[in-house]
């Protein structure tokens, strides 16, 4: 098990500033269904179970979602 060097460290806490940022300009709402799928890995079905929405319609705003988030990484 390699331990990481400084640089690599950094790397990931400048990585992780970015992501905090980007995810704060998001919709407190597509955050949260980020968040719930990708962190807390639950599932698009029980996520739009929660929301009362179809599964299509989680889906959808997931990849919403996603494409808000890379554009807002990308020009940071």
């Amino acid at each position: 098990d390699e331990t990481p060097d400084f640089s690599t460290i950094l790397e990931r806490e400048e990585i992780g500033l970015l992501l905090g940022r980007a995810m704060k300009s998001l919709p407190p709402q597509t955050r949260q269904l980020l968040i719930q799928h990708y962190i807390e890995e639950i599932p698009q079905g029980e996520i739009a179970a929660r929301l009362g929405v179809t599964e299509n319609t989680a889906a959808v705003r997931l990849h919403r979602g996603k494409q808000t988030l890379r554009r807002v990484l990308t020009q940071e």
